[in-house]
């Protein structure tokens, strides 16, 4: 068995036992090559721990769509912006989480905005200009799709 198949075997072993540690996590993530599949499962556990760090795990080294699908019934707005995180990272898949714009949660909408004008695509925003209730947010929307373009033009 080679280091990361073992990194991976520890980690899932761990998550099963509800006992993952930072320790777990780093060992995966300092793999250069590893197949984390089999740790995509615990991206539904109920612990919000394991979740978290299978979280992060998938989001360095697994399928965005996991994470994607994992989004849109996620209601913990600690792991939607870790979520959010990772896609920014790698810069994939941010079209798929425009459902995240419309949000309840003031925090997560902030983290998307931020998430989407990172990424360049501020074209996205115009459905929550349109849909906005505050002359504050219809403002700084305003601002990042005219500094979107700037950048575009410069």
């Amino acid at each position: 068995m080679t280091f990361p198949e073992r990194a991976v075997a520890n980690c899932v072993l761990a998550m099963k036992e509800g006992r993952v540690s930072p320790r777990h996590v780093r060992a995966v993530l300092g793999c250069r090559k590893v197949d984390v599949t089999s740790i995509e499962p615990f991206l539904k556990s109920e612990d919000y721990f394991v979740r978290r760090e299978a979280v992060k795990i998938i989001g360095e080294k697994g399928r965005v769509e996991a994470l994607i699908e994992l989004a849109k019934e996620e209601s913990d707005k600690l792991v939607l912006m870790r979520i959010l995180e990772c896609v920014v990272k790698r810069k994939e898949g941010i079209d798929d989480l425009i459902c995240l714009l419309d949000s309840d949660d003031e925090m997560v909408r902030e983290c998307a905005i931020k998430a989407f004008r990172k990424t360049g695509n501020t074209d996205s925003l115009i459905g929550v200009l349109l849909s906005s209730d505050g002359q504050e947010m219809e403002d700084r929307i305003r601002r990042y799709m005219e500094e979107g373009d700037e950048e575009e033009a410069g």
